[in-house]
């Protein structure tokens, strides 16, 4: 089943504004981690990682919209091995880096 153009225009324009709160979000965890305030990084990044989860693999939309740009696909797969990465078993200024290095990066890649 085909989608539709202005359905597909729609949703991007949904996971874009999802996006970028996902980035403030994450940016937001990167400080409070950078002050100490740990449990509440913890928190805030646990719930903008499993809020992105209804994007995954099996997003049926995301797959109609994306499988025909081989480079947006490929950019969109990263960016979910980034997110099922675990960020329990590192240490604060483990999870800090890896968001400014790597998963900051990869959500920034994919939006823009």
């Amino acid at each position: 089943m085909e989608i539709g153009v202005e359905s597909q225009v729609k949703f991007l324009e949904r996971l874009t504004e999802y996006l970028e709160t996902v980035t403030d979000g994450l940016q937001l965890v990167t400080q409070f981690y950078h002050q100490g305030e740990t449990e509440p990084a913890d928190r805030l990044q646990k719930e903008l990682i499993q809020g992105f989860e209804r994007f995954g693999d099996e997003n049926v939309t995301m797959y109609a919209i994306f499988r025909s740009d081989e480079q947006a696909y490929e950019e969109w797969q990263k960016l979910l091995e980034e997110v099922k990465q675990p960020f329990d078993s590192l240490s604060i200024k483990g999870k800090q880096e890896r968001i400014a290095t790597v998963t900051l990066p990869a959500f920034q890649r994919f939006f823009y």
